[in-house]
């Protein structure tokens, strides 16, 4: 993605606009105003870019590193993590971008348009934000895979009978599976709920919030509960069910 072109008036206009900024010291409601009109451009410009892969191509000041092809399928597919990333490059680039003014970096005669020096910003900070991600994601991986090395799922009151004991390890086999198809950390929420960890242990050893967990867990509960509508599995097996 290149820098945009425009015409010397629409620059002259963004410069008449930052100047009148800058005698307000870069606060108050017009900055507010101006500074929201810039998070309602970039907010589209950066979730296309990131779930693309183009974010890439966007020059920085600096040398960025490559995104591996693993991590640039999950930001295509998982609006969530796009988000996340989005907003909080956003705003870093703001911060970031306040100094830049004041301190007259942006210079209208190279030929980008405020909002196009805007989108440069947050190119920039999403490298800072995506190493943060990127990192915090191995551990998370790496946490997950040590809580799917307990094979042991539940202890199984059905012990004493091995018809009722199979059936309930057929329909926990088979809703992992099904959790495991959607992604590996899903699976291993599944599995830890399963063993007996609450959400907040879960959210602890997996580095995910409550919240986020819950997230995750909504839209594949509502998939369990279609496996337990046509007598699939068992209901006391959907994760965070009452009959759980």
């Amino acid at each position: 993605m290149s820098a945009t072109h425009v015409s010397p008036s629409t620059n002259d206009e963004d410069l008449a606009l930052i100047e009148e900024l800058r005698q307000a010291k870069f606060t108050g409601p017009r900055y507010d105003a101006f500074i929201g009109t810039l998070y309602r451009y970039a907010w589209p410009v950066m979730l296309a870019a990131i779930r693309t892969g183009s974010i890439v191509t966007i020059k920085t000041p600096l040398p960025h590193r490559a995104i591996p092809a693993h991590e640039l399928q999950l930001l295509h597919d998982s609006p969530q993590e796009r988000e996340e990333l989005a907003l909080a490059s956003i705003g870093r680039a703001e911060r970031k971008f306040k100094i830049s003014l004041r301190r007259h970096f942006w210079d209208p005669a190279k030929g980008r348009n405020i909002r196009s020096y805007f989108i440069g910003a947050c190119a920039q900070a999403f490298w800072e934000e995506y190493a943060m991600w990127s990192d915090r994601r191995r551990r998370q991986l790496q946490a997950i895979t040590n809580l799917a090395a307990y094979s042991s799922l539940t202890q199984d009151e059905f012990a004493d009978d091995p018809e009722m004991r199979q059936s309930r390890h057929d329909a926990v086999e088979l809703l992992l599976a099904k959790a495991e198809r959607w992604s590996p950390e899903l699976a291993a929420i599944c599995a830890g709920l399963l063993t007996g960890y609450s959400a907040a242990e879960l959210s602890e050893k997996l580095g995910y919030s409550d919240r986020a967990i819950e997230a995750r867990l909504y839209r594949f509960r509502q998939a369990a509960w279609d496996l337990v509508r046509t007598g699939r599995i068992d209901p006391a097996v959907v994760p965070g069910s009452r009959a759980s």
